[in-house]
């Protein structure tokens, strides 16, 4: 059966890298892509891991809400380090 999907451009976020969209709705869902602690510009403004997870969040709600959710809505959360 087809499902309508629609792609989903938060405001106020760097943009998506490559053929990426920040999150696409289908079935009623909405799958977030990787979320990184980029700035507007795509930069990483800090090293400290604290100010990285914290922007990281902040871009995940924009685009969760962007989408139509909130974050008390997630059902599934992966977190990716690079570093331990």
């Amino acid at each position: 059966m087809y499902r309508t999907q629609a792609a989903v451009t938060a405001p106020g976020m760097h943009p998506s890298a490559g053929t990426y969209s920040h999150a696409v709705r289908a079935g009623g869902l909405l799958f977030v892509s990787g979320q990184a602690p980029l700035d507007e510009t795509g930069e990483v403004p800090t090293s400290r891991f604290r100010d990285q997870a914290e922007l990281t969040f902040d871009n995940l709600e924009k685009v969760v809400v962007a989408g139509g959710g909130t974050l008390d809505r997630i059902v599934r959360l992966g977190v990716y380090l690079t570093s331990l």
